[in-house]
């Protein structure tokens, strides 16, 4: 793991758009196109708004989302609300192709059948935008909740999988863990000097918070950008 830190979240914001920019720019320059994976909340914004202002093929990237509150596309709880109001909105010309998540929200079944069709395309991912919550759940793994261990086990044939938040009134749809760690590379975006000491702390022997299974992959292409 490498850990980059900056002295405020806009120059986070600044540097991690450029980045991705690049890493999509080799990957469209070597194979003709590029498939990236984000994350929804409050935390990439500020960084989608900055990616928006670079130029792209954007029409050569597939574009989808790592996780989203099963909920229609209109819903302020939404990530596919998010990206398209912080992101896809704001560019002009190219746009990339974007894979919502959640397209039948009241058929959970129905939606699962469309959408994993749709992003066994994106899979594996050359980059996937990870966020982390203070629980450390990252996507919509999270601890303490049986629907999310089944999709955090090696084991497990899906790319996606639904969960639940133990506090959250929402269903989810996540990627699954091997599908995360299946990517060519891995950004965890975290804020706040309480998401640094999660990353940091020694956590018992045996006790895994989801974030730390991501952190423990040694095969796993993974850099932390960080600010508070």
């Amino acid at each position: 793991m490498r850990m980059r830190e900056f002295g405020n979240r806009n120059e986070l914001d600044r540097v991690l758009a450029t980045e991705v920019v690049s890493i999509l720019e080799d990957e469209i320059f070597s194979n003709g196109q590029a498939r990236l994976l984000v994350s929804g909340g409050s935390t990439p914004a500020g960084m989608f708004r900055q990616l928006a202002a670079h130029t792209l093929r954007w029409s050569k990237v597939m574009l989808g989302l790592v996780d989203d509150r099963v909920v229609p596309e209109y819903h302020d709880s939404s990530n596919s609300k998010l990206l398209n109001s912080s992101f896809l909105e704001h560019l002009q010309g190219e746009k990339p192709r974007f894979l919502p998540l959640v397209q039948r929200s009241d058929q959970e079944k129905e939606n699962f059948e469309i959408v994993s069709k749709g992003y066994a395309d994106l899979n594996p991912p050359d980059l996937v935008l990870l966020g982390m919550g203070l629980d450390g759940h990252v996507a919509s793994l999270f601890p303490n909740d049986p629907d999310s261990q089944k999709a955090m086990e090696f084991s497990c044939p899906d790319i996606l999988a639904y969960t639940n938040a133990p506090a959250a009134p929402f269903r989810r749809i996540s990627h699954t863990l091997p599908a995360l760690l299946n990517a060519k590379k891995v950004i965890l975006h975290i804020t706040g000097v309480d998401k640094k000491q999660l990353l940091e702390e020694q956590r018992q022997s045996g006790y895994f918070l989801p974030v730390d299974r991501i952190l423990s992959d040694k095969k796993l292409n993974l850099e932390v950008f960080w600010a508070p």
